[in-house]
């Protein structure tokens, strides 16, 4: 094999740095509304609108059918994703270039949770003398989650950035209007450099339960938190199997202040005043929504209750559809990776494909993971 001199080597890793890094992200609608993710023509800085120019998606998307994954640690996220959101094979979910175009999402049902996939690829390129420079600036793409109900009416408009900036952690943030920069709220996604599969897969492995606020005070999450372990304990009788799991809880009916933590564990899930009255427990399961609220029979014995009409049930929970936030999946390291796709040239670790996940709540809030690690390590 011909070797490589010591000019071509650093002409390799020189031209490496340059690229952009190829960014896929997947949007799941798991409202009850009309979902559409809208990319607005120059709403960007150093972000190439018209999607990535090489092979790398239709790589990542062939590893990702044939369950072929970086490291087999990472086989059992891999899994959970596919049986969760119902998708075998990218190439048949629908995808746009995040140039000037709009991803419509139906709203969720226990058949079947809409998904659409943005691909793009930031701009890493260096033109000397010009203002257009993107060598170690910050690439950023905005775009528009908008929530509309069956009447027509615009429930929830949000404005959000998806942000690389140079030897930093990639973030997702909330803004004012629709601008990159004013910023409400920040959530990191992580690095897009190697990550520990092992930490991820154990994520993939237990589930944790993640608990999204839509339009509760903080003290009321807080008692909400505290029960989710017992009542999750349910989640088994009802045959789920490892799936993405959340509880969504809304505003009470009685004054937080005369509810104690030692109360809510007394009264159980007896009470139609109590918080447990104000939860869902939403599950995703083979490609639908699974959706329950929790009740117990005449002789006490706890169970979850199939919800039938997600948007009445949503309503009486209290949306609040001003407040959105942004959370990760529970139970994800706080150090961690986003690339879904990496290789290694030279002894180089290069990130091929940044990706995440993206599940848009009843409130407009998101919630992320990344997209499962996939490659020829398997």
């Amino acid at each position: 094999m011909k070797k490589l001199s010591i000019a071509a080597v650093i002409a390799l890793w020189g031209s490496a740095a340059l690229a952009g890094t190829d960014t896929l992200v997947h949007f799941a609608n798991l409202s009850p509304y009309q979902a559409t993710v809208s990319f607005t023509g120059g709403d960007n800085s150093c972000w190439y609108d018209n999607g990535p120019e090489d092979s790398r998606i239709a790589e990542y998307a062939d590893y990702f059918k044939r369950d072929a994954v970086s490291d087999s640690s990472y086989k059992g996220m891999l899994t959970t994703f596919k049986s969760s959101f119902g998708i075998n094979d990218i190439t048949t979910v629908p995808t746009v270039t995040m140039n000037n175009t709009t991803l419509a999402l139906p709203a969720a049902t226990s058949a079947k949770v809409s998904s659409g996939f943005a691909q793009g690829e930031t701009s890493a390129a260096a033109r000397p003398f010009q203002s257009d420079n993107c060598k170690w600036v910050t690439s950023m793409r905005g775009f528009n989650v908008t929530l509309t109900g069956s009447d027509g009416k615009v429930l929830s408009s949000q404005h959000y950035v998806l942000t690389d900036p140079p030897g930093d952690q990639w973030t997702l943030s909330r803004t004012n209007g629709n601008s990159l920069t004013s910023v409400q709220q920040t959530m990191n996604l992580g690095s897009g450099g190697k990550g520990n599969p092992v930490q991820i897969a154990l994520t993939a492995g237990t589930i944790i339960v993640t608990a999204v606020s839509i339009g509760t005070a903080a003290p009321e999450l807080a008692l909400a938190r505290g029960l989710i372990g017992r009542v999750a304990g349910l989640w088994s009788a009802e045959g789920l199997g490892m799936t993405f799991r959340y509880v969504l809880v809304g505003g009470i009916r009685t004054e937080v202040t005369a509810i104690t933590g030692r109360e809510v564990f007394s009264k159980g899930l007896a009470s139609g005043t109590t918080i447990l009255a104000r939860m869902l427990y939403t599950s995703l399961a083979n490609g639908g929504l699974k959706v329950y609220q929790a009740q117990k029979d005449s002789g006490g014995k706890e169970s979850l209750v199939p919800v039938t009409d997600l948007a009445t049930a949503y309503k009486d929970i209290g949306i609040d559809f001003s407040t959105p936030t942004l959370a990760p999946v529970a139970g994800l390291p706080e150090s961690r990776s986003i690339c879904a796709y990496q290789t290694t040239t030279l002894g180089i670790d290069e990130c091929r494909l940044v990706g995440i996940s993206v599940a848009i709540m009843p409130d407009g809030s998101l919630t992320f993971v990344p997209l499962p690690s996939v490659g020829s390590g398997d």
